[in-house]
């Protein structure tokens, strides 16, 4: 297999663009796969109805502790509080009995969870399907915005829990994920992945950090609050780049990672090719 070079990266990226795919004034992506027919086949998969989260909750101790310049985690202001009601403070802002609370979030998108959209990147000053640089002004996205998919994220997800396929409760930091490695834990949970789905790959990072306690030496068990703030410190694992690239060539899946974060590369893998990072190719 040869080294992830900047001309391979290159190349594959033409080989592998959708730019035109679906038509020169397409802002979806492979989003355009995600059809009618596939959100049937989506809800036909609910079996028991439990809902659980993928989020990470906002605030303090979140993602952007002491993360890139520019970015802080979300900020609460409760203008009207509950206290201010028994005080009396909004009794000429709401005469009577009824009175209301009310509260401000200030954030930067990246502060938790969040989905990243095509205008997040550009290469040569182009995004998808050739959108300029510019299309991203101080009023927004002109083109490629996320409010194109406000009606489209309804789709098959297939899990892939690497630990468990391997007897492990987490992989250790450092671990490359290889393709074979995707393929396998796709055979033995019994699951095709088809055109449409998004694909959810766990490291088991998370509970491996409630386990061991902090990097720096506190070994015991850490709540969820606590254990976000250390979230950027993390070694994270390597899902290598090329894999990415030959699990969409091959499955078709919707690679629209939302969960952005450290947690996908690792430089110092021992089995890093080249210059790893998550790559996106919609």
């Amino acid at each position: 297999m040869a080294d992830l070079t900047a001309d391979w990266l290159a190349r594959e990226c033409q080989r592998l663009s959708n730019w035109g795919r679906w038509g020169p004034d397409d802002q979806i992506g492979c989003w355009n796969l995600v059809t009618p027919e596939k959100v049937v086949e989506a809800a036909r998969c609910v079996r028991k109805g439990t809902v659980f989260s993928l989020a990470l909750p906002f605030g303090p101790g979140g993602p952007n502790e002491n993360g890139r310049p520019g970015r802080t985690n979300a900020n609460l202001f409760v203008s009207m509080s509950g206290t201010d009601i028994e005080a009396g403070v909004l009794d000429k802002l709401y005469p009577g009995s009824g009175k209301f609370t009310d509260d401000w979030v200030t954030m930067n998108l990246s502060s938790s969870t969040q989905w990243d959209g095509f205008p997040h990147v550009f290469h040569n000053g182009r995004g998808y399907n050739g959108a300029p640089a510019s299309s991203v002004t101080s009023l927004g996205a002109r083109r490629n915005s996320i409010t194109n998919l406000a009606d489209r994220i309804v789709t098959r997800a297939v899990l892939l829990d690497l630990p468990r396929v391997a007897g492990l409760d987490w992989l250790e930091p450092g671990t490359a994920v290889q393709p074979e490695d995707l393929d396998a834990a796709a055979a033995a949970h019994g699951i095709e992945v088809r055109p449409g789905d998004v694909v959810l790959v766990r490291t088991g990072q998370l509970a491996q950090v409630r386990d061991r306690g902090l990097p720096n030496g506190e070994q015991e068990p850490i709540p969820l609050s606590k254990e976000l703030k250390f979230y950027r410190h993390l070694v994270p694992h390597d899902i290598e780049s090329r894999s990415n690239l030959r699990v969409i060539q091959w499955h078709g899946a919707v690679n629209s990672p939302f969960a952005f974060m450290a947690a996908c590369q690792h430089p110092n893998s021992p089995k890093r090719r080249g210059p790893c990072a998550p790559i996106e190719f919609d």
